[in-house]
């Protein structure tokens, strides 16, 4: 888990990897377990959470949109990096009203 503070406000991102199996399907590193740590650190950043399956469904959306940049199995992952950023019209360390996913 890793806290951001820009200028824009406050944001977070868990990252997760994708890799290609010898089949050519694709597989998500424990996306679930993602999910819990971006909801723990969102809550204590006073900042509305995703629910869980919100979080993996994002996820794999976007693991199918950009599914031609996973390597060939054996050649690499792909990262992926989700982030809720609060946009609102607040500057410092306080809760946002207004969050994009």
């Amino acid at each position: 888990m890793n806290r951001l503070l820009n200028i824009e406000n406050q944001a977070m991102y868990e990252g997760t990897k994708v890799h290609r199996k010898e089949d050519g399907r694709l597989l998500l590193f424990r996306p679930e377990q993602n999910a819990i740590r971006m909801k723990f650190g969102v809550e204590r950043m006073c900042m509305p959470s995703p629910s869980i399956d919100q979080f993996v469904d994002a996820v794999k959306q976007t693991v199918l949109a950009n599914k031609r940049w996973v390597p060939p199995s054996g050649k690499g992952s792909l990262y992926i990096r989700p982030l809720l950023m609060g946009s609102g019209q607040i500057l410092g360390g306080v809760s946002t009203l207004e969050l994009v996913c």
